[in-house]
């Protein structure tokens, strides 16, 4: 019996409960027992990324894309890892790579905008938020990403209009960026005529 799929899955319960050295060593025994298990490779390279150990999950992800290169969440979360680094033309790269093999992943427009908004590069931020809020509605951070973008870049129009949006789906829990979100709204003259669903 192909044991390896035991020890990732219980990798994989460890991880969600957060005992991630619990995670790896069973990721590490699913990998000696079948080392072409490109899926044991992505979930330790994800908990070495949440463990900090960056240049570790980079290796792991990078052994999944060699031995599958149509593995989008590796691509992806590689490109998390490399922006969490701040190697942002490396992340980028590989969002591109994910949504070139899933032109429905929303999440890789989302964090390719983050990093073309962290480089100053609004215009493809907004393009990437719109992607995202296109592909899924009710994603309340695209609308967050894409107000800011907007506000930055002068367009107080379309910021006011992504605020409230925001401000119409996020979570309770978010109170104190829907109370500041709130305020610039107010700054900007107000939501206006909304267009989102």
């Amino acid at each position: 019996p192909d044991n390896s799929w035991v020890y990732n899955n219980r990798g994989v319960v460890y991880s969600y409960i957060g005992r991630y050295d619990r995670a790896i060593a069973d990721f590490d025994r699913a990998i000696a027992l079948d080392p072409q298990k490109t899926v044991a490779y992505n979930n330790r390279g994800t908990d070495y990324a949440r463990t900090g150990r960056y240049d570790r999950a980079i290796a792991d992800y990078d052994r999944a894309v060699a031995l599958d290169p149509f593995y989008t969440i590796a691509f992806y979360n590689r490109g998390l890892t490399y922006s969490k680094i701040g190697q942002f033309d490396q992340a980028i790269a590989d969002f591109d790579r994910a949504v070139i093999l899933d032109p429905n992943f929303s999440r890789a427009y989302n964090h390719r905008g983050n990093i073309y908004f962290r480089k100053g590069r609004y215009d493809l931020a907004i393009a990437d938020y719109n992607r995202t809020i296109a592909l899924e509605p009710q994603y309340h951070p695209a609308y967050y990403n894409k107000g800011f973008a907007c506000d930055l870049s002068g367009r107080g129009a379309e910021a006011a209009q992504a605020y409230c949006a925001y401000i119409n789906i996020a979570p309770p829990s978010e109170v104190e960026n829907i109370q500041f979100i709130g305020r610039r709204i107010a700054e900007l003259g107000g939501c206006g005529s909304m267009s989102y669903s």
